[in-house]
């Protein structure tokens, strides 16, 4: 990183542009980048990390939770063309694994769960998921009684 600056500042030179203070801003520009750089390199490393978990933040874990995101958004795709198909049954299969995935993070990260502005969108949509079964389940319900 030094060697290309230091390349810059000559192939600057060599074109004869500029004045003398010019030539001597861009150097320390870059030295100020440079040294900003290095500090917040030499902060990060001396940072403590976050206490990792050994199930929610495993790469399988995350995998299996981006399968599942994937196939729910296929579903609601398909549930929008295909209507032959009971999707009820499959938006309750969702609706569930959110809600674990969302169970399993808070009994793990507890408190920390909640920091994490991804974790309370998730938060968000688990329970949005979790009211429309709950709503579908009333609704079905309701319907199968006013028909007796």
């Amino acid at each position: 990183l030094g060697s290309n600056v230091s390349l810059s500042a000559i192939s600057i030179n060599s074109l004869g542009s500029g004045s003398r203070s010019q030539q001597h801003g861009f150097r320390s520009s870059s030295r100020w980048f440079l040294d900003v750089l290095s500090q917040r390199l030499s902060e990060s490393q001396s940072k403590p990390m976050k206490p990792q978990h050994w199930l929610v933040d495993s790469w399988w874990f995350n995998a299996l939770i981006s399968v599942i995101v994937v196939a729910n958004t296929l579903q609601i795709g398909l549930a929008v063309d295909i209507r032959e198909v009971p999707w009820n049954i499959v938006d309750i299969v969702f609706a569930v694994l959110f809600g674990l995935e969302m169970v399993v993070k808070i009994v793990a990260k507890r408190v920390e769960y909640f920091r994490d502005r991804w974790n309370l969108l998730d938060f968000a949509l688990a329970w949005m998921a979790i009211v429309e079964v709950i709503i579908l389940l009333i609704s079905q319900g309701n319907s199968s009684m006013a028909g007796k």
